[in-house]
Formats: structure tokens, sequence, C-alpha cells
């Protein structure tokens, strides 16, 4: 047991109860008051605590509360000498276990007392802890009656309900169960006592919602005989449902593997389908479930419905073939669903489809009330397969286990029907491949146009089962596609397909637009030219491919077929239809040729220029007449030949690296060469090398005689040599205008290319500077033969505007006649901005010059005003600056010495000096300058001219001036104040001493005499006091400090005082004291009386002296 704490300001007291406590084996401590008691209980616990009411310090509430604090508080046991009835209620009011008076009796059962309280709270602590072990219990407990009736209610047992203590307590438990519930739990609380049971119950919420409960009911009997019973409940709902839903991912993973089974096992592919909607129907527990299989290609699609149904588990009835019964047999249940799902390509659930706003459910799931559905995609590369949905009638939650089930079955699914479409396409990959083959064979041996395009359709026919395969090529002239061949084994007897024009029917179409085209709806084609045909041979699908020659559609290949066609398809027909084109074009090039060489031929024989051919060795092997005709051989005689034979021998040396760079690349060169007669003459040749497979085989050259021209072009070729590197602009014009020549620098300056420039007229360079009337006497100049001289504002090409100096003179032909203009232009851009520049500099310095707040002048050496601006003449007090120029330097200042020491100063070459003096104005006032001045050198490094600048400084001399008083003022004030608190401290230790000492003796034993002594004392000690705070408050005064009171006060006191201190002066000078008030003063009045005594005292006191 924990000691007991024994509080009591009587030390006999705590003495004995320690040793009556002592010998019954009770630990103890005592504690004298309050403080000491509050303390050891925050330090340890104790098991009781003997309180005395009335300690040293008051009543012993604050312990007492201290115990109480926490709710397992030792209990308290208040002592009191006396007994009375109101201190024992507010004790117990206040927390106290027990209230005795200190008596012989209670000495005598003290320890008693102590170990039953003792007892009994800790007792009351293990109630308490239970109940808070009840109340915080996550399990429901329940304290019930015989009967079963609800005794009590823990919070758990609200939360698990739903009903309150207030709507529990009084009702039996198992209204609270299901009936079977109640009854079995009826015959637990029959059977024998202090036995307990489990048993699995279903409780019933508030709004008939059922929970799973695990229940344990503990029949109890008390001392007294009566029999009870405690009921603790625990919600096991998640885990029966964790169970239930264990169960159901295990059936629903036996159908997978079931499904998987039958995959492996190589079953059909629709058989798969229906087996797992059948599956999802049931593993799910929906009505229905389907499988929509999407159409590759929507154009293909059945009256535009991009799915076709595959399986069908439900209420519906499925039709044999495709669709399903009802009033739109021919619609699955849910395309739109279908489309989101595979936008999704994820699980979509529905949980309310009359509230979805994803897609809009069909009509056949709002004619079968369809509430919720689950779709997910079913993958099978390369592309989806289709859409696995199911649906149910009433409001359902799908949960995850549910689509990854869902998912599960489309996967495997998915797997089988990839592996099917795998297989599918290695039969069609082999089937393509040798349809290639066959057909580029084909393109490789045949060499006639109608042989080839018939081996390629036979190809078509063979592997690719074709019922009908064609090939027309067009007639550009007609704009019609002509039949060159066909194949196949078809009932066509119409011969409007022999003739088509390009836009009409599907191959007109694909001539037209040039892009191929693959249905597998061809009956319900509108472009089909005869449908009866394609209905008696059962056409179903269709494939067209332009053949295209570079870039240009030359025809078309299609065919015909009675089964689907596969979309790979179209990419073999594109390049088997490529291969076809390039071997029409190679045909038809081959014709060329043979037309073009024929051409040439004759082109050669009849050409002006010489065309000779040379081997690689440099040897002539072929020459036309033209050739005979410059260099005098005839072709037998020039056949062999070498070029140098043809060259002037000092010219072979040099030319030899150029004939080499010839057998390189295409050469142009002018030089000589010498006839068979010896003459010399000028050849402009142009040669080539000629190259078969990558190899050079020969060299072909065109060379003309230009003896006669290639002076004239020498002459020529200096002029625009010059012009080129002019650095003057130069442009040449037409009689019209037109520029028909620039050199580089027209195009440097316009920042126009020559190519730009060439064709304008000069105005494409025109700023819209100058007014029209400028360009009018311009070409009235140039038109009148006379020659244009003057500076012209233009503009770049790049916006910029530019100044130039231009020279324009019309060209005459021999007749005289004005055929040309030439213009010669100078750019002075930068002359035009320097003086542009200028004159803004003058006008800017100008603006500061005349704004200056500073004076501002120049002066010769002489002495003599040069310059000055209007601030100097304000500062000088003159009119204007005409009448301060006229003024000589001297007299502007007022001091003689002051004026040579600044003049002085001034004229130190290349020194800048700051001066302080006072100038003389014009009506002879003074006023102080400031002011600096430079010396400005002259040709010679002499003294020149003097600058200066001046600024009136009077007023803030005078303001300087005055504040330095200030501040010197301000000091001695400063000074003065100090003083006065200082001498005021020194007096008024003293005196306060006096007084002090004063005020003593006037408490002791004294006589009438002695006490009127002492008494004038004070009021004289009292009176000095004043005098010193007087000194004080005078420095406060000074300083803006001194705060007067505003009291009531009586006048008497204030001249009683008066009279106290300077009464004794008076008699000492033989004076009379007479004090008179006059009887319209009040006797009391609103004010300071310490300051209004000062003043009287003061008065007074001056009087007396």
């Amino acid at each position: 047991m924990d000691p007991v704490l024994i509080v009591d300001d009587e030390p006999a007291v705590l003495r004995l109860v320690q040793r009556l406590l002592d010998k019954h084996g009770i630990r103890s401590q005592t504690a004298p008051g309050a403080v000491e008691a509050v303390a050891l209980l925050s330090q340890q616990d104790f098991s009781a605590i003997l309180l005395d009411y009335y300690l040293e310090d008051g009543p012993s509430w604050p312990v007492l509360e201290a115990a109480r604090s926490s709710p397992v508080g030792p209990p308290v046991i208040m002592m009191t000498a006396q007994g009375e009835e109101w201190l024992a209620a507010e004790a117990v009011q206040r927390g106290a276990a027990d209230f005795r008076i200190k008596s012989d009796l209670f000495w005598k059962e003290l320890p008693g007392i102590v170990q039953r309280a003792a007892r009994q709270a800790e007792a009351d602590h293990a109630q308490a802890l239970l109940a808070s072990i009840v109340e915080s219990s996550g399990d429901a407990i329940v304290g019930l009656t015989a009967q079963g009736l609800i005794l009590s209610w823990n919070g758990a047992a609200e939360k698990m309900f739903g009903h309150n203590q207030a709507e529990a307590l009084g009702r039996a438990l198992s209204d609270f169960v299901i009936p079977e519930s109640g009854s079995e739990l009826e015959q637990v609380l029959a059977g024998a006592c202090c036995t307990s049971d489990c048993l699995e119950a279903q409780g019933v919420l508030p709004g008939g919602e059922r929970l799973d409960l695990s229940l344990t009911v503990s029949r109890i009997r008390a001392r007294t005989g009566k029999a009870s019973a405690c009921a603790i409940a625990r919600d096991v709902s998640p885990q029966k449902q964790a169970q239930r839903q264990l169960q159901v991912r295990l059936e629903q993973r036996a159908a997978v593997a079931e499904l998987g089974r039958q995959a492996l096992q190589g079953c059909q592919t629709q058989q798969l389908l229906e087996q797992a909607v059948a599956l999802a129907a049931e593993a799910l527990g929906v009505e229905f479930a389907e499988i929509l299989e999407r159409v590759p290609d929507p154009e293909d699609a059945p009256e535009g419905h991009p799915f076709q149904p595959s399986a069908f588990q439900g209420r519906l009835k499925r039709r044999s073939g495709c669709g399903w019964t009802g009033d739109d047999p021919d619609a699955p249940i849910d395309e739109s669903r279908g489309w989101f799902t595979l936008g999704c390509r994820q699980p979509v659930l529905s949980q309310d489809l009359s509230a979805e706003t994803r897609f809009e459910p069909s009509a056949a799931l709002r004619r079968h009330r369809a509430a919720s559905g689950l779709s997910v995609v079913i993958e099978a590369a390369p592309d989806p397969f289709g859409v696995f949905g199911v649906y149910s009638s009433s409001p359902r939650r799908f949960t995850p286990d549910d689509s990854n089930f869902l998912q599960s079955l489309a996967n495997v699914l998915g797997s089988a029907i990839q592996r099917v479409r795998t297989q599918e396409a290695s039969l069609e990959r082999n089937r393509l491949m040798a349809f290639e083959a066959e057909v580029f064979r084909a393109l490789s041996q045949h060499v006639d146009a109608a042989a080839l395009l018939s081996a390629c359709l036979a190809a078509m026919v063979t592997h690719l089962g074709a019922r009908l395969a064609r090939a027309w090529l067009l007639d550009r002239g007609q704009d019609v596609l002509q039949l060159a061949a066909t194949a196949g084994n078809h009932t066509q007897t119409e011969v409007g397909y022999q003739r088509i024009p390009v836009g009409q029917y599907k191959v007109g179409r694909i001539a037209q637009t040039g892009r191929p085209e693959l249905s597998n709806s061809f009956l319900t084609d509108s472009d089909v030219a005869f449908p009866e045909w394609a209905a008696r041979d059962q056409i179903v699908g269709f494939a067209g491919h332009p053949l295209i020659v570079e870039g240009r559609v030359e025809g078309v290949l299609a065919m015909f077929s009675s089964q689907p066609l596969s979309p790979s398809l179209s990419t073999v027909l594109q390049s088997v239809a490529d291969g076809i084109a390039q071997a029409l074009a190679r045909l038809r090039s081959q014709a060329a040729l043979r037309q073009s060489k024929q051409r040439l031929d004759l082109l050669v024989r009849q050409s002006p220029l010489a065309v000779i051919e040379w081997t690689v060795g440099g040897e002539v092997s072929a020459w036309n007449p033209a050739a005979e005709a410059i260099f005098g051989n005839t072709p037998e005689e020039a056949l062999g030949l070498k070029w140098t034979d043809l060259i002037p021998h000092d010219h072979v040396q040099r030319l030899r690296a150029r004939w080499e760079d010839v057998t390189r690349k295409a050469q142009h060169s002018i030089h000589d060469h010498v006839t068979r007669s010896g003459a010399i003459i000028s050849c402009e040749w142009f040669s080539a090398p000629l190259v078969e497979d990558g190899q050079v085989v020969g060299i072909a050259s065109l060379c003309r005689d230009c003896t006669e021209t290639s002076r004239a072009d020498e002459e020529l070729r200096k002029l625009r040599h010059a012009l080129e590197q002019s650095p003057v602009a130069v442009m040449l014009t037409d009689g019209q205008g037109s520029i028909e020549y620039v050199n580089p620098r027209f195009v440097e300056m316009s920042g126009y290319s020559a190519s730009e420039a060439l064709g304008q007229k000069p105005s494409l360079a025109k700023s819209g500077f100058h007014p029209p009337e400028f360009y009018k006497q311009l070409w009235s100049t140039i038109l009148s033969g006379r020659v244009f001289h003057g500076e012209m504002c233009n503009r770049r090409k790049n916006g910029e505007v530019y100044w130039q100096k231009a020279v324009i003179a019309p060209v005459r032909d021999g007749q005289g006649r004005i055929t040309s203009f030439i213009a010669f232009q100078e750019e002075m851009t930068g002359r035009k901005l320097i003086e542009s520049q200028l004159a803004a500099s003058e006008e800017k310095f100008k603006g500061i010059f005349d704004s200056m707040q500073d004076g501002y002048v120049t002066a010769d050496i002489a002495g003599f005003l040069t310059l000055v601006n209007p601030a100097a003449v304000r500062l000088f007090g003159y009119r204007d600056a005409a009448e301060l120029l006229a003024v000589p330097c001297r007299e502007l200042f007022a001091d003689k010495q002051e004026r040579n020491a600044l003049l002085g100063t001034m004229l130190e070459l290349g020194q800048r000096a700051d001066q302080r003096g006072t100038i003389r104005r014009k009506d002879g006032t003074l006023r102080i300058f400031e002011g600096s001045s430079r010396t400005q050198p002259g040709p010679d490094g002499q003294p020149r001219s003097v600058e200066a600048l001046f600024r009136d400084v009077t007023e803030r001399s005078q303001a300087e001036a005055d504040r330095q008083a200030r501040q010197a003022a301000d000091v001695a004030n400063r000074l003065k104040s100090q003083f006065l608190a200082h001498m005021s401290h020194e007096i008024r230790t003293p005196l306060h001493a006096i007084l002090g000492m004063t005020h003593l003796a006037l408490g002791t034993q004294l006589n009438e005499r002695q006490r009127h002594y002492l008494e004038h004392i004070q009021r004289g000690g009292r009176a000095l006091l004043a005098i010193v705070n007087d000194i004080l408050d005078f420095s406060k005064v000074e300083a803006g400090k001194l705060q007067l009171e505003l009291v009531e006060f009586g006048l008497d006191e204030v001249i009683e005082n008066l009279v106290s201190v300077l009464a004794g002066k008076a008699d000492e000078k033989g004076l009379e004291f007479i004090v008179r008030v006059a009887p319209e003063v009040p006797a009391h009045l609103l004010g300071d009386p310490m300051r209004l005594g000062q003043v009287l005292i003061n008065l007074v006191g001056n009087a007396i002296k």
C-alpha cells in the first residue's frame, strides 16, 4: 500500500498520528502546510490523505483540490478540532471522503478509518478502470438481465447496431438480431450460470441492413445469488465478405482455367467464344453477356455497323448467321459501348446505365432494362479482336475482381484468336510471296507491254484467287482508260468496261484521284458499273491500284474476288503496281531512246557547231561537217587525230591539265587552235565526259569559231572589270529607264542583288524624301542631253535611308539618239549624318547653356568677357548679355586683392581652380559666390582664354552662419542645464537628510518650544527644497519640459507656509510682516499650489532683501 500523507500545522499532531499509523504498519509522510503537501502530491502517490481543515496559511482547500484533480486521486479525510455541520457539508461537497473531529475516539479508530478509505479508493479505481475498458473497447459489450434485457450498452454497441443507449436500455438483445439468431440467443441465456457460449449471429441495423456477428454470452451470478449475463459482440462482416469473395474468385479462376484448357486442346474459335459468354454469365450472375467482333475496315461493315456479333448468352435469341432477333435484328446489343471500350483499352464499368454520359447506351439495352454493365477489350495482336460485355437488369456495383475475371476470360480468348491469326497470316504471307515472285519474274522476262500485263494478271488469278483481273492504260488524248489485258473465269458479257472515262465508276475514280482502293462491300457500292454481273458472279472483294510513272497516272490494275480480301493484300498490290509501272516506263523509255538516237544523229549532222567525240586517250572518234568547216579536215582525215594535233605546240603543256579535268567533269574553255592550213584561230569549247555504268568511255565536245568576237570580248572584259572594281556605284538603264546593269558597289550600297535590280526601274530605291518636282527636273535634264549633278536620298532594301551624290548622263548611239542612261553614285550618308549631328549638338548645347542655373563666362587674357549665359547676366544684375560683355572683368569683383588673386589662379595654364569670393552687382550690392575656372591653351601652348562657372551662395552662407550660432547657443544651454541639475542634486541630498532627521525628532517626546523650533526648521527646509525645485523648473522652462499640476488646494496653507519661511528673515531686518487677503479672493483655488508658493516666496523674499 502507498504511504499516507498527514497534513497539519501542529507538530504534536503530526507526531501523534504518525505513531498511531506506525503501530499498525502503515507508512506515512508529513507536511506542515498546504504548499509542502501540494508539492508532495505532484511527486509521488499516496493511498490516503489526513488533512487538517485549518492550517497556518488558511483553510486547506488547495490541498483537497490538488488531491481531487486526478480521477484516481487518494481519498481525503478532513480533520478539525470543532465539529460544525456546514463545514462538514462543504468538505464533502469539495470532494472529501470523510470528515472527522479530533477526539480520543477518532485517534483510536484512525488506523481502521485510513485502511477502509484506502481499500474503498482501490475498489473505486478498479471500477473506473473497468468502465473505461468497457467504454473504449472496439467490441460491443452489453450487460443483460437473466431474461436477456439490456442493462448497459457501450459506445461500440451504439456504433455497431446504430441505436444509442437510451434506445437500447430495457429492450431484449434479441430485438437487434434476426429471428433465427434471437432464438439461439435465448437458448444460450437459459443455460447454466458461470458458463460462456459462442455463436454466430446476424445483426439488423435500423435501415434493414444486416451484419455478421461473432457473439460471446457469459452467464454470471452475484454473491447475492442474483443472475445476470454479459454479451460481447464483434462485427465479422468483412471476414465473412472476404470468405465469400474468395469463394467467388476460386470459382472464377476455375472458369478461366477451363476456358484455357479448351483453348489449348484446339477448340474452334466460335466454340470458345460461346463457352466464354456462358461462363461469364454464370460466374458473375448476370442476365446476359455478349462478344462483339470488330470489323477491321469500317467501310466493309454491313450497313455502317462497326461490329458484328460473335457470341451471346442471355434472354435474347441469336439468329443464324449474324445479328440478333428483336426490333433491330442486325444490330449488336451495345455498339456505342464497344467503341468507347476500344478507345479506353481498359475495363469500362457502368454502375447505372441510365445516368451514363460517356456514351449513349443502345436501344436494345433500354428495351431489356439493363441497369449496369461491364466491358473489356479482347486483345489479339496486331489489332483488338473485339469487346466482351456483361449486363445486369438490376443495379449492381461490379468489383475489381469482377473486372479482372472478365479480363482474364478475354485474355484467354485473345491468345487463342492470336494463335489462329498467326497461322492464317503465315499462309497469307506464303501466298503473297509466291504471287510477287511470279509477277517480278514476268517483269524481268517480257519486253512487250501486252504480254507483260497478261502474265501479271494470270498470276493474280492463280495465287490470289481472283475471279477476274484486268489492266487498263490511260489514253491521254481522249482522257479514257483503254482495256489492255484481262484474266480469270467470269460471266461478264458487257463491253462498256473496255473504255472507261476517267472519273467514272470505281476504276475511273482511281485513275482520277491516283489513290488505291480496297473494299469488301462491292455488291453494295454505288460506283459499280455492272451490278448485275457482280451479283451473278458473287463478287464481294475489290482491289484497284493506279499505275503511276513519274508522278502521273498511266493506268489502273484491278482484281475482283468472290471472297473478302485481306488488308495486307493492299501493300503487295501496291508493290506489284509500282513494279508494273516501272516496267512499262522502261519499255517506253527504250522505244523513246531509239527514236531519240535517230533524231540526235540528224541534229549532229546539221548542227552549226562542231560536234566532236574523243576517246579516253584523246583521239577523234566522231567528226561532223561543222568541224570540217572550222578545222579544214574531212571526217576521214580527222579520225585518229589527237587533241594535241589541233593545238599550237607551245600551248600543249599548259592545256594538258585542262584535258585531264575534262575526263572527270564538264568544262568550258576558250583557247587557240591550228587549222589544217596552219592558221591560228580562237575556239570556244563545251566538253563533258561520256559515262556508261559508272565508267568514262569517251568525251563529247561542242566547238565554235570565236576568233572575231574574242577581241571585242577582251575589250568589253576590261571595261567590265573596271566597273566591277569601281568604288562608285554604277547603274546602266535602257532608254525607258529599265535597269540593265549594276556593279557590285551598287549591290553593296542598296542591298539589292543584281538579279533583283535587273529589269526594275531606278525608283526601286526611292525613299519618298524628295518631292515630285525634284524627279521632273532630273528627267528634264537628262532627256535634254545634259548631265545631272545632285544629292539624292534613297532607301536600302532593309529599309535604311542613305544619301548619295549622283551624276547621271545620257548615252547616245552613232546617230546621236539617246539609247540608254548611265548613273554614277557615291554614298555620302556619313557626311550627312555628321552634319545633322553637329546641328543637333549645337542646338542641344544652346538649350543647356541657356537653361543652366549656374553662371557661365569665358574671357580672354586681356580680361574682357567673350561669352556669358543668361544665368551669369542675372547673377551680376545686368539687363542682357550685351550690357554685361561691355564690362571689364576687374569691375565685377568687390575687393581688389581678392580680384587679383582670383585672376592669377585662373591664368595658371592647365589648372582647374575652385574659388570663393565677393562680386559687385550692377546696382552696387555685394553677393558671395562659389565657382571653378579652367584655362584653355592656344595653338602655341600659351593661355588663350579662361572659362568659369559661378554660383550665388549668399543665402546659403547666411544660413550656415545662423546654424552655427544656434549650435553654440544649444551647447551653452545644455551646459547650464547640466550645471543646475548637478547643483540641485548636491543641495537636495543634505537637505533631505535634514528634513528626515527633523521628521524623526518630531516623533519623540518634546516640550512646546523644542517642537516649535523643529517645526520651524521643517518648514524652512521644505521652502529651501522648493527653491531648489524652482531652479530645476527654470531649466525645464527653458527646455520646454515644465508641467504644472491642476489640483484643488487651500490658499491658507500656501500663506501659512510663506509666513513660516520668511517671517524670521523679516524680523531679523526689523520689518513688520503683515498678511492681508482681499475679501473677493476665494479660500480654495484650482492650480499648482507648490509652484504658486514658490512664486510668492520669491516675490516676498525679494521684497525683504
